[in-house]
């Protein structure tokens, strides 16, 4: 359904370039390293990924040179009858060394809802040293609206500064609890129309 919308690819060699994705999961949680493994298996990545961190894969460049990285944010979730914005998509060059290691955080598609609610945001995509010092980073579309919001969710914006929006609806978990975009840290504090979530 999304395919290459929620990747990062690097290319050292761009006859067999090294793309990253989020193995299939989608939502706000981040795949583990058994589900990362089965998706590289038989790739060029197979066995090459590290993750102390639930969702981030750790990645040791193996050559020194020039590489093109292109990072594409996740697509927003599909509110009711309306469809989430794609992400954006980034492209850089870059000088890597080898023994480098990258962080590489794939955004996951936004959830979707089939009732009066808004789709979930969609993922950024991530590409970071080791330090944390950003590379690039590919934001999320935003999700499709609800009967309250009728709209299409807009696209992740390519630049170095957000573009305007609104606010969002928050849709409850089971729990009660609200949900924000996907990626919002569930326990974090977070506000929905201006009041704090209980």
């Amino acid at each position: 359904e999304n395919g290459k919308v929620m990747s990062a690819v690097i290319e050292g060699n761009a006859t067999n370039p090294f793309e990253f994705s989020n193995a299939g999961i989608m939502g706000r949680i981040g795949p583990t390293q058994a589900q990362v493994d089965a998706n590289y298996s038989g790739t060029n990545l197979e066995g090459d990924i590290n993750m102390t961190d639930q969702g981030i894969q750790e990645w040791t460049v193996p050559t020194t040179g020039t590489y093109t990285i292109k990072a594409v944010g996740a697509q927003g979730g599909n509110g009711q009858n309306y469809v989430g914005g794609l992400g954006a998509e980034m492209t850089g060059v870059f000088q890597l060394n080898a023994g480098q290691v990258l962080k590489i955080l794939v955004g996951q598609k936004g959830g979707s809802h089939s009732s009066n609610n808004t789709g979930g945001g969609g993922g950024g995509t991530f590409v970071v040293k080791s330090d944390n010092t950003p590379l690039i980073i590919a934001g999320g579309g935003s999700g499709g609206g609800g009967n309250n919001n009728p709209d299409n969710g807009q696209p992740g914006l390519s630049g170095t500064s957000g573009g305007s929006g609104s606010p969002g609806e928050c849709a409850p978990f089971s729990d009660g609890t609200l949900e924000q975009g996907e990626g919002w840290p569930r326990a974090s504090p977070s506000r929905c129309r201006g009041r704090p979530r209980g």
